[in-house]
């Protein structure tokens, strides 16, 4: 085990030949704290969660070292020394990664079972420690954690928590006909989910997900009320060749509390939706 890091679809191990000053882990997220001074009132007022009635969190955000292993970076051509080329070319692969803001996808080797999104960036200029050279990668991630894959087992008992759990129906092998249109509802969540989606089937398929207010999406534009459709930090359509693609969050925005999936299919074939959970 290399104790290595996938940030977007690059390996700091098996694409760039770096190895962790320390075991690599990312830092706790940290509940956002109001508090208030009353005058005439003993002690603090916390107001932390008197919009929301649960906690809320700020970004998890730190950094990690690596080492450079030369004698592989050396065999890269660089047109400058060995650490200033190796820092330029992985700034540039960062920034290609971070195009989509807030989106890349960080998953840790020693934590598989999770992925963050976010972003990671280069952190300062070349170090030494220990007679080798280092790089800092810096990151600022979403609170919440996301499963990498669902699980898929049976299991013998029903875990379903009524308190907690979402019950999401017709989200499993849909039918759909060419130039057949389709709108889901989804449940909303205290809890943030990632909303995913695979087409299998002819041509592509258009997608979005389209948050409001009380009301379904068009009828609360027409009403005035916050609605917004689309996000351009998520794909927009399917080909059978992408397999589950992140589609959306349903987070715990206050302004939206009705979320809908509209789908429109150029070609016959199945559409599977899939609710990610976020954990701390």
């Amino acid at each position: 085990m290399y104790h290595s890091i996938t940030i977007g679809d690059k390996n700091t191990w098996d694409d760039w030949k770096m190895i962790p000053v320390s075991r690599p882990v990312v830092a706790p997220p940290v509940e956002k704290i109001l508090s208030v001074d009353v005058p005439g009132r003993d002690g603090t007022t916390y107001l932390s969660k008197s919009l929301t009635g649960y906690p809320v969190f700020k970004a998890r955000e730190g950094s990690w070292e690596f080492y450079l292993d030369t004698d592989e970076w050396r065999g890269q051509n660089l047109s400058t020394p060995v650490g200033t080329g190796a820092l330029e070319y992985l700034s540039r692969a960062l920034a290609k990664s971070n195009s989509i803001p807030a989106q890349t996808r960080v998953r840790l080797e020693d934590d598989p079972a999770f992925f963050y999104l976010g972003r990671v960036w280069v952190n300062g200029g070349i170090k030494q420690k220990n007679g080798h050279s280092v790089v800092t990668f810096a990151y600022s991630l979403y609170p919440f954690k996301f499963l990498y894959d669902n699980i898929q087992e049976d299991w013998v008992w029903d875990t379903f928590g009524f308190e907690t759990d979402l019950a999401v129906p017709y989200c499993k092998d849909i039918p759909l006909k060419a130039l057949q249109n389709m709108t889901f509802r989804m449940p909303p969540s205290e809890k943030p989910s990632l909303l995913q989606a695979k087409w299998t089937g002819n041509g592509l398929l258009a997608i979005s997900l389209a948050k409001s207010q009380t009301y379904p999406y068009e009828k609360a534009k027409e009403l005035g009320l916050p609605a917004v459709k689309g996000d351009p930090f998520y794909s927009s359509t399917l080909d059978e060749s992408m397999g589950k693609t992140d589609i959306g969050l349903i987070d715990n925005d206050l302004r939206y509390d009705v979320y809908e999936v509209g789908v429109s299919a150029a070609g016959a074939g199945t559409l599977n939706l899939y609710y990610q959970p976020a954990y701390l």
